[in-house]
């Protein structure tokens, strides 16, 4: 027989910074499938579209820097393994078939739900099939969607290499399931020009922390020490870390619990770490007493 398990609450991480916010903490509701989380960020997309346009709250409730309407989309996959699309956790390297399976589950997200009602246009490829980089036009040409990223060809479409549209300040670009974080990321390091090139177009495009604004964010995270976690953001709402140690893998995800952390910017990594790990500790010491509870 094993311990009940339960997700801690971020009140039970005897961390002072952790659980900031709580108290404001507006439930935003984490959907359980994968096509219900690219239906809320279809969501978000028409809440940034209005602010943008002067409609809710007007442009003062768009960042000055977003104004360029660069943003960023990070969707969950449906698991490799099954038939449903039940938020789970896994890692991305699992895919057996690599990136072009990942663009196959992703395809359906972007087109049914998160761009339904934009009137999405598939357009192909970005290059080579192989590389699994796909591209929309929605909205009547005013929105480009590209998923599943390879960061040089990506810097090529933001040059209007691949059409001029993307120039205009007023057109939406948005990234789905991007890859790169930062220019030192980029291409090889002690790489020769080719690679130097690079580097310095990801610096140009992607190291200023509000050159791309994230619209929707629900991504798996995961510890050294095995923690397991969801890190959610639906734009405006406030980034939010939920701990999934110890759930069912065969099950979706469950994010009944408070989350541990709840930020106006998206933590760093390391606040990540450091609190999921603090969560699974204080889950192994509960489960620790109800053992020694049962002994007596």
């Amino acid at each position: 027989m094993s311990a009940p398990r339960r997700v801690v609450s971020a009140a039970e991480v005897h961390t002072p910074e952790f659980g900031i916010g709580l108290t404001s903490w507006a439930p935003i509701v984490l959907h359980r499938t994968c096509s219900e989380a690219a239906t809320q960020a279809r969501s978000a997309l028409r809440r940034f579209r209005e602010a943008a346009a002067g409609g809710e709250g007007g442009e003062a409730a768009v960042p000055a820097a977003s104004r360029r309407q660069r943003l960023t989309v990070r969707l969950p996959l449906p698991s490799p393994e099954r038939q449903d699309d039940a938020v789970r956790e896994y890692s991305q390297a699992d895919w057996p078939g690599g990136i072009q399976q990942r663009f196959r589950r992703l395809r359906p997200l972007v087109e049914e739900q998160f761009l339904s009602g934009y009137d999405p246009q598939f357009v192909g490829m970005l290059e080579s099939p192989a590389d699994g980089i796909g591209v929309w036009r929605a909205a009547g040409g005013s929105i480009t969607v590209v998923g599943n990223l390879n960061f040089a060809s990506f810097a090529r479409l933001c040059a209007g290499e691949f059409g001029e549209s993307v120039l205009d300040p007023q057109h939406t670009l948005i990234a789905v399931n991007h890859t790169w974080t930062s220019s030192r990321d980029i291409g090889q390091a002690g790489g020769g020009l080719w690679d130097k090139k690079l580097k310095a177009q990801a610096a140009a495009l992607i190291d200023d922390p509000c050159a791309w604004l994230p619209l929707y964010h629900l991504w798996d995270v995961r510890t050294a020490k095995g923690a397991t976690g969801l890190l959610f953001r639906s734009w405006p709402h406030d980034w939010q870390l939920h701990s999934t140690t110890g759930q069912d893998e065969e099950r979706a995800a469950a994010l009944d619990a408070p989350p541990l952390l709840v930020t106006p910017e998206r933590p760093s990594q390391e606040r990540q770490i450091e609190a999921l790990n603090a969560a699974l500790e204080a889950q192994r010491r509960e489960e620790k007493e109800w053992w020694q509870q049962r002994r007596k």
